[in-house]
């Protein structure tokens, strides 16, 4: 569509900012470029945000803020924001022999009292009432910006493709972005076929 290429082309103008090197930054470099003053601001995992709020290791921790995805309007004139939601959720794997035990985990770890005792020490709870108490808002510096985001949390992909769809979508799209090879539109074309052959297979 045109807003998805208006995306990328967007996309691959904000990447020329960014420090020479970072085509495949992740949560420690990009936390390593912003404590070191060589970037005003970074994106990043809330669970890698405790090393931006301590002094000894961010010299800027009391003059760094922090803040949710901004909602952004669509091509099409609606407002959007959401956030994707990082980490490993808790699940019970249906052919353990030991289920029994896992629930009984589950059920002591879902407990309000737990989960307020988990907040305190630095856990992320996704607890309605924890999430919206004053312990745990005034904890970190950042976990207003934590409750903000479980409310527009978004699940984007649900199969089993999803990371071959993720790896293939970075490759082709890094290949314009980064690189500069080629278009936008030729570069969402190419992913677009991709996709689809990888659907195809998966007998979708």
């Amino acid at each position: 569509t045109e807003g998805a290429i208006a995306g990328i082309e967007y996309y691959h103008d904000l990447f020329q900012f960014v420090p020479p090197g970072f085509g495949n930054a992740f949560y420690i470099k990009t936390n390593d470029a912003f404590v070191a003053g060589i970037v005003p601001m970074s994106t990043n995992y809330l669970a890698f945000f405790p090393g931006l709020a301590n002094k000894a290791t961010n010299e800027y921790a009391d003059v760094t803020g922090y803040f949710a995805c901004p909602p952004q309007v669509g091509p099409d004139g609606v407002e959007r924001r959401f956030a994707a939601l990082g980490g490993q959720g808790a699940s019970i794997v249906s052919y353990s022999k030991k289920k029994d035990l896992a629930f009984k985990w589950l059920e002591w770890f879902i407990k309000p009292d737990t989960q307020m005792k988990w907040a305190k020490l630095g856990g992320y709870t996704c607890h309605i009432d924890t999430l919206a108490s004053d312990e745990f808002l005034n904890a970190t510096p950042y976990n207003p910006t934590f409750k903000t985001s479980m409310e527009i949390f978004k699940d984007w992909w649900a199969c089993p493709e999803y990371d071959e769809l993720l790896r293939t979508f970075s490759e082709i799209i890094a290949d314009y972005v980064i690189i500069g090879n080629g278009t936008a539109e030729q570069a969402l074309q190419k992913c677009t076929e991709k996709w689809e052959s990888i659907f195809e297979e998966a007998g979708y």
